[in-house]
């Protein structure tokens, strides 16, 4: 009761400014409105695995209607970076054409090809040790 509302006081204030930062973020973050009309057909959506905007609007124009079955057909968002630069822009670009982003929904994670010894990840490494895949022959 009581007792418990008084404790939890300090922590519900903290989670308030929380919530507030966050949402302040996300705003800032947003992408902005006319901002996927600027992206042109050549513009490389996904770096990773070079998949341009004119790719992504032919699996579109072909019935993608989720970010995994785009994500299947250009390989976008399976590169070293696993969608962390790509991700928000295709699924926009999903989005507007499946009508939303709970149409469009989320990309799932995929195990790895082949089980990978910690031996084999541990040490020190950069970007360029990082072997890349040829993308996937159309």
């Amino acid at each position: 009761g009581e007792g418990f509302s008084r404790l939890a006081a300090p922590y519900r204030a903290d989670l308030r400014r929380a919530e507030r930062f966050g949402q302040a973020m996300a705003g800032m973050m947003a992408p902005r409105p006319g901002l996927l009309d600027t992206v042109s057909a050549d513009t490389m959506v996904c770096r990773c695995e070079e998949v341009s905007r004119a790719q992504i609007d032919e699996a579109l124009a072909d019935g993608a209607g989720h970010v995994n079955q785009l994500k299947a057909w250009t390989r976008c968002g399976m590169g070293p970076c696993q969608g962390r630069m790509c991700g928000e822009t295709a699924s926009s670009l999903v989005a507007a054409n499946a009508g939303g982003h709970e149409q469009a929904g989320l990309w799932t994670a995929r195990v790895p090809i082949r089980p990978v010894a910690m031996e084999s990840m541990l040490g020190e490494y950069t970007y360029d040790d990082i072997p890349t895949p040829p993308p996937a022959p159309a």
